[in-house]
């Protein structure tokens, strides 16, 4: 696999490049303060597999730089990962650029499987709605053929999901296969009797929001507990005004070439 890197200190580029050398990826480094122009005609001439971004430091240029693609014809289709960052500012870059993958940096690598399985949206970010919210259908991953499972969901989650992709249908019975499920919880009771569970397909665990009542559940809570699983998560999403959802599979080996 082949990434490119992008970061804003010199130190800390050299020092995540030389990482994921060690997992036996090849990394082309950039530090773009000064321009991110020979940055882009690097990346249209010669494609990466995958973009990483830094947001530890200066996450308003990572955000800058994400957008840039998403806004060229040439560049929209690379895969994005976006790497560490302080939670309430990666929350924007999140909302703004769905379909990009954020971790930390000790899962940069599973991340980048991620983002390998799943090609991103191919719209530019100026065609999309600022108004217009980001489908529940979309943020959940549902596609054509998939058979999803939903537990302890509410009404209002089928609703707004509305009509199924083709081919994608619900199930009621854990029993059944499925491809993806989705597990409401709202104390730390439920959330440690599904992670004690097996996990063989991708899993959504959906939590409800501070504001929409108290809880004991939080965002990193949940991340922190479901690692001691072998659980890593790839996605995080607002379900709607009530839920959050992340989205976890089981952690695997490090990437080979």
């Amino acid at each position: 696999m082949r990434v490119v890197l992008i970061g804003w200190k010199q130190a800390d580029v050299d020092a995540r490049a030389a990482e994921l050398r060690a997992g036996r990826i090849e990394v082309e480094a950039f530090v773009p303060i000064g321009g991110a122009t020979p940055l882009f005609r690097c990346l249209r001439e010669s494609p990466p597999d995958a973009v990483v971004i830094d947001l530890d430091r200066m996450p308003s240029h990572g955000k800058a730089v994400g957008v840039s693609m998403k806004d060229s014809k040439s560049l929209r289709g690379i895969p994005l990962v976006y790497a560490g960052g302080v939670e309430e500012k990666v929350a924007g870059i999140r909302e703004l650029i769905p379909d990009a993958i954020y971790v930390p940096w000790t899962q940069v690598e599973e991340g980048l499987r991620k983002a390998a399985e799943s090609p991103p949206v191919s719209l530019p970010l100026k065609t999309r709605s600022a108004t217009a919210p980001v489908p529940v259908l979309r943020k959940l991953a549902i596609k054509s053929g998939m058979r999803g499972l939903a537990i302890n969901a509410p009404a209002a989650l089928f609703r707004s999901v509305g009509e199924l992709p083709h081919g994608a249908t619900w199930v009621e019975d854990a029993s059944d296969p499925h491809d993806m499920e989705i597990r409401f919880v709202e104390d730390m009771d439920d959330l440690l009797g599904r992670f004690r569970q097996r996990v063989d397909s991708p899993l959504w665990i959906a939590w409800p929001k501070q504001t929409a009542r108290t809880s004991e559940l939080k965002q990193q809570t949940i991340r922190e507990l479901a690692a001691t699983f072998g659980l890593v998560d790839y996605k995080i999403c607002a379900i709607d005004e009530t839920w959050s959802g992340m989205l976890f599979s089981r952690r695997r080996s490090r990437l080979k070439p």
